[in-house]
Protein backbone atom coordinates (compact mmCIF):
# COMPACT_ATOMS: atom_id res chain seq x y z
CA UNK A 1 0.00 0.00 0.00
CA UNK A 2 1.59 4.06 -1.02
CA UNK A 3 1.50 6.36 1.16
CA UNK A 4 -0.75 9.07 0.29
CA UNK A 5 0.82 12.09 -1.20
CA UNK A 6 0.26 14.95 0.92
CA UNK A 7 1.75 17.70 -1.81
CA UNK A 8 -1.54 16.61 -3.94
CA UNK A 9 -4.29 16.67 -0.85
CA UNK A 10 -4.40 13.31 -0.33
CA UNK A 11 -5.04 11.41 2.90
CA UNK A 12 -7.47 12.70 5.63
CA UNK A 13 -6.23 15.42 8.23
CA UNK A 14 -2.84 16.35 6.92
CA UNK A 15 -1.40 19.34 6.40
CA UNK A 16 -0.06 20.06 2.74
CA UNK A 17 3.89 20.34 2.81
CA UNK A 18 4.49 23.36 0.67
CA UNK A 19 5.61 25.85 2.88
CA UNK A 20 9.48 26.31 3.13
CA UNK A 21 12.91 28.78 4.42
CA UNK A 22 11.77 31.50 2.43
CA UNK A 23 8.32 31.44 3.83
CA UNK A 24 9.72 31.33 7.50
CA UNK A 25 11.96 33.57 6.83
CA UNK A 26 9.54 36.19 5.04
CA UNK A 27 6.97 35.55 8.40
CA UNK A 28 9.60 36.71 10.68
CA UNK A 29 10.84 39.49 8.94
CA UNK A 30 7.43 40.52 8.17
CA UNK A 31 6.45 39.61 11.75
CA UNK A 32 9.30 42.06 13.15
CA UNK A 33 8.39 45.48 11.02
CA UNK A 34 4.90 44.62 12.01
CA UNK A 35 5.57 44.92 15.53
CA UNK A 36 7.83 48.20 14.62
CA UNK A 37 5.26 49.49 12.84
CA UNK A 38 2.37 49.15 16.10
CA UNK A 39 4.69 50.41 18.67
CA UNK A 40 6.17 53.44 16.90
CA UNK A 41 3.29 56.05 16.45
CA UNK A 42 2.88 56.69 20.21
CA UNK A 43 6.88 57.51 20.60
CA UNK A 44 6.36 59.82 17.92
CA UNK A 45 3.22 61.08 18.54
CA UNK A 46 4.87 62.40 22.16
CA UNK A 47 7.70 63.87 20.56
CA UNK A 48 6.06 66.03 17.52
CA UNK A 49 2.82 67.20 19.70
CA UNK A 50 0.45 68.16 16.49
CA UNK A 51 -1.48 65.97 14.08
CA UNK A 52 -0.95 66.88 11.31
CA UNK A 53 2.89 67.00 11.91
CA UNK A 54 2.29 63.45 12.72
CA UNK A 55 0.49 62.37 9.28
CA UNK A 56 3.51 64.29 7.77
CA UNK A 57 5.99 62.50 9.19
CA UNK A 58 4.23 59.10 8.57
CA UNK A 59 3.81 60.08 4.88
CA UNK A 60 7.30 61.01 3.99
CA UNK A 61 8.48 58.37 6.14
CA UNK A 62 8.32 55.41 3.47
CA UNK A 63 9.29 57.94 0.91
CA UNK A 64 12.83 58.68 2.23
CA UNK A 65 12.90 54.79 3.08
Amino acid sequence: MREPDVTKGEGRGQLLRILGVVFGLAAGIGGTIGVGILRTPGIVATQLHSASLILLVWAIGPVYC
